[in-house]
């Protein structure tokens, strides 16, 4: 087996044993926490005088009906500015706001509306006179795209205010605001429009507050905890040995305070939404409750809001990608033919706006076009095709010169088999945790991983010579 190989494989048995971890803490902070609440917050009578009956909500229908829905992200133009309002100390500038701007909206008005209010945003998180009142040493304001799909855009104003002293650091960390909106009207998105009608937005944050708190114990606990007798790599995953009451006391706080008609900070991408409740920030993973998650239908119109067309790739409720993925298709195409298509680039910004992104479309589209054709004449067969293509540089000489390599694997099988197994268990690793990235595997490696010994597939794979 070889070191990558081996590499994979304890990457996927630290990944299994962290996500086990992670839902036994979440159920039992669950438990505890609702045990603590009720303690505080004694049930009312069942039976009280002029009770009313319970209010009935019918489902509006745009939640997703499931996890096989697919979206096209807009051919928006996105254009980032900046300004200086402190102007430059020893050729720096103590003050940078970079603000976002939307070009390609059929509709100018709104447009212009929406460009405005992002510009406005970003440079009112500056005071002037900031610097020297707080004593200040660089204020750095940051506008970032997180949605543009479905007739909506979701943007965060992020804010790091670093002092003088302790060096650097933040005085204000993660100081953000987002600004959520729908492209047919300019109008701001509001958090609950995010759910249907009927959904239970509080039971979604209680469990999400559960799941990123316990995310988040892991992540620090074997660094910070102060019990020196505790070893968390040893631990056996007994809870009463480990100190969580922090956590407790984070949901009381999310849960006690949450009202769904306040307007909280939020916004979101293709994967997750991300809400500040109270001073505690939550990730809620939409494909988590995705039959009531209603942003990717709520705004859609069969007028086209764009100047030119919305691309014809759609793609299936998946993690977004990491940096250096220029192209990324991640499809199931009729009733029998998966595909992950990627290129993957560590070339650096400039060199890797300049590739030839459409040759490299080109000849993956010529791989599904094969598994397309096998499949026209074997109607009883299925294919999962997963393409990467990775582009690096050597150094020869004096030169840099670009070099590519293609990692392919086509997973044949039968349609039946496709459809009761192996289809469900390729779109869980997509949207569990199937961003393609330069430093993880992709979905081809991984298959290799987990299915090579499977009887039920015929396995062809071409990666590059001594990759494994």
């Amino acid at each position: 087996m070889s070191r990558s190989n081996k590499k994979s494989i304890l990457l996927l048995i630290a990944f299994t044993l962290i996500c086990v971890i992670i839902t036994a803490i979440a159920i039992t902070v669950t438990n505890n926490a609702l045990s603590k609440q009720s303690e505080q917050e004694p049930e009312p009578p069942k039976e009280t005088v002029n009770s009313k009956e319970p209010i009935t909500v019918e489902p509006d229908g745009l939640g997703l009906k499931s996890l096989e829905e697919r979206y096209a992200v807009q051919p928006l133009n996105i254009i980032y500015k900046e300004e200086y309002p402190e102007g430059s100390i020893d050729g720096e500038p103590p003050v940078q706001i970079q603000y976002m701007q939307i070009d390609g909206l059929k509709n100018i008005d709104v447009q212009n509306k929406i460009n405005s209010e992002l510009k406005t945003v970003a440079l009112s998180q500056y005071e002037k006179g900031e610097l020297k009142s707080k004593k200040l040493e660089y204020v750095h304001i940051y506008s970032n795209l997180y949605a543009d799909f479905a007739n909506v855009l979701s943007v965060e104003i992020i804010k790091y205010a670093y002092g003088a002293e302790a060096d650097y650091q933040p005085y204000e960390s993660h100081k953000w605001i987002g600004l959520n909106y729908d492209l047919s009207t300019g109008e701001q998105i509001s958090f609950s429009d995010l759910f249907t009608n009927d959904a239970n937005i509080k039971s979604i944050i209680s469990q999400s507050a559960y799941m990123t708190f316990a995310e988040e114990f892991l992540g620090y606990y074997p660094y910070d905890s102060e019990d020196d007798d505790f070893n968390f790599w040893e631990w056996n995953g007994d809870m009463n040995d480990v100190d969580y009451s922090g956590m407790e006391d984070r949901v009381l706080k999310v849960m006690q305070g949450f009202d769904k008609n306040t307007s909280y900070p939020f916004c979101f991408d293709e994967r997750n939404i991300y809400v500040n409740i109270n001073g505690e920030e939550i990730t809620i993973n939409m494909r988590d409750f995705y039959n009531q998650i209603a942003i990717y239908n709520r705004y859609l119109t069969e007028e086209n809001l764009f100047n030119t067309e919305s691309p014809n790739d759609m793609y299936v409720f998946v993690q977004a990608d990491n940096w250096g993925v220029p192209y990324r298709r991640v499809e199931k195409i009729g009733d029998n033919l998966f595909v992950d298509l990627g290129v993957l680039s560590s070339l650096g910004d400039d060199a890797t706006a300049a590739l030839d992104i459409e040759s490299y479309k080109k000849e993956m589209e010529e791989q599904v076009a094969l598994a397309k054709e096998y499949l026209d004449s074997h109607k009883d067969k299925a294919i999962v095709l997963a393409f990467k293509k990775y582009l690096g540089e050597y150094l020869s000489g004096q030169d840099f010169i670009v070099s590519e390599e293609n990692f392919i694997l086509t997973a044949t099988m039968s349609k039946e088999y496709f459809d009761e197994t192996f289809f469900p268990f390729v779109l869980d690793w997509e949207q569990n945790h199937g961003e393609v990235s330069l430093d993880d595997a992709n979905l081809a490696t991984f298959l290799y991983d987990r299915k090579k010994d499977d009887k039920n597939i015929k396995m062809v794979i071409d990666f590059p010579e001594g990759y494994y």
